[in-house]
């Protein structure tokens, strides 16, 4: 295994997070978690196909819906278990 490999991947550290501090109630630390993670994906939805830049743009409206109703177990799981993998990424929730 290369030391590219073992190194994190920082917008799947950053879902993982996330996801681990809304689902115990910590939504201070979910949520400074959430703008980074935007930060990072930012340059996702400008480059790609259309089609990816539309699923990434659905499940942000998925996430932000979420945040609204303040559904943190909700945030978390759309986090891990659809933004994760429709960015190709491997976290606890989608691991193969």
């Amino acid at each position: 295994m290369s030391t590219a490999d073992s190194e994190p991947n920082p917008l799947a550290s950053c879902i993982v997070s996330a996801a681990n501090a809304m689902r115990v109630g910590f939504d201070g630390m979910g949520n400074k978690q959430l703008v980074t993670l935007f930060e990072l994906l930012e340059p996702q939805l400008e480059v790609g196909g259309i089609k990816k830049r539309l699923k990434l743009q659905l499940i942000l409206s998925k996430l932000f819906e979420a945040q609204k109703r303040h559904d943190h177990i909700g945030i978390a799981d759309c986090l891990e278990y659809e933004l994760g993998p429709a960015l190709g990424l491997q976290t606890p929730g989608n691991e193969v």
